[in-house]
């Protein structure tokens, strides 16, 4: 991870904020190792393949996640675009809100701009590597960075609906639940959740 003035650069699974980061926590039920798992795991869900879903949820490792995510049937690009960063948004949350070291990382980085410096990612990175000389320059990246404007967005959510009447390290469990009575419809866009059920990872199929 680098740290500037005005930029959290992060990419690679030993970064806190990489979905592929070990970060264990519970939704709805279910036990999840990492954020790239509840994305999949997300993403049969949303197309209704409950036997990619089954298969996801016994699979720890984000590689072979991330395979099984390419098989899920009956997915629609358009309905996957529109739908994957609310996933990624509760996959995120819940992530830092089960994790306190991961949540003390994502409060350490204060109001910089939190960028997933992937080289290889157009779309939820910036498509550039943090040492770039471009990578400074957001007119200049080659890439969305989708992730790191969603972890930016549940910062921002945690800090104002809850961190700054409570420290986390006092009270995670009621920290815990304040969030999840606290209503999205008027957080950010990413976390301004649909309220069918569908569009979140529900419990375990079959």
């Amino acid at each position: 991870m680098k740290t500037t003035a005005d930029f959290v650069f992060f990419w690679g699974n030993k970064d806190p904020f990489s979905n592929w980061h070990p970060s264990p926590f519970r939704y709805k039920g279910n036990s999840f190792s990492h954020v790239e798992q509840f994305m999949m795991f997300g993403k049969a869900q949303l197309f209704g393949d409950r036997s990619v879903a089954e298969e996801i949820l016994n699979t720890r490792d984000p590689r072979k996640c991330k395979a099984l995510g390419r098989e899920v049937r009956g997915f629609v690009e358009k309905t996957w675009d529109q739908e994957c960063e609310k996933i990624v948004g509760i996959g995120c949350r819940e992530k830092f809100l089960q994790n306190p070291d991961l949540l003390r990382e994502l409060l350490a980085t204060g109001d910089r701009m939190i960028v997933e410096a992937s080289p290889y990612d157009r779309i939820w990175g910036i498509g550039l590597k943090a040492d770039h000389p471009d990578a400074i320059y957001p007119e200049r990246w080659r890439g969305d960075n989708r992730l790191g404007k969603v972890i930016s967005e549940v910062r921002s959510f945690l800090i104002n609906n809850y961190i700054h009447q409570s420290l986390p390290e006092r009270a995670h469990e009621a920290m815990k639940q304040a969030l999840s009575e606290i209503s999205l419809d008027s957080a950010s866009s990413v976390l301004a959740l649909d309220n069918e059920e569908i569009h979140e990872p529900g419990p375990s199929p079959g």
